[in-house]
């Protein structure tokens, strides 16, 4: 998983999830810093994580209305990677929260090669 991998290469590792089942799960597969979505404003638990720095990276697999939050929630010189779209793929983003980071921006389509 993107979890063990980044602690694999010596990240901390801080993700968002839905339910207590799903904090469990990814402590147990090493995640730093497990934030409940639906239990608080998880940017603001991100940046209290992070002494108000931000992340380097963010995978986003929700996007949607998420986008924003998520550039809001980089550090300077932060990577935003768009990896999925459970919440849509389209978005209303002010993209001056990326540039004022100096953030780059990408995504994936997630495809293997044979």
């Amino acid at each position: 998983t993107a979890i063990q991998l980044a602690k694999a290469a010596g990240a901390r590792v801080l993700t968002t999830v839905g339910n207590a089942e799903k904090v469990r799960f990814c402590t147990e597969l090493g995640a730093d810093v497990v934030i409940d979505y639906k239990a608080s404003d998880w940017l603001e638990a991100v940046m209290a994580a992070t002494d108000k720095r931000g992340v380097d990276v963010v995978l986003d697999m929700v996007a949607g209305p998420y986008v924003e939050k998520n550039l809001r929630a980089l550090a300077a010189d932060g990577r935003y990677s768009m990896i999925a779209f459970l919440l849509g793929a389209k978005a209303e983003v002010n993209f001056g929260h990326g540039l004022d980071a100096a953030a780059a921006v990408g995504g994936s389509q997630g495809r293997h090669c044979a």
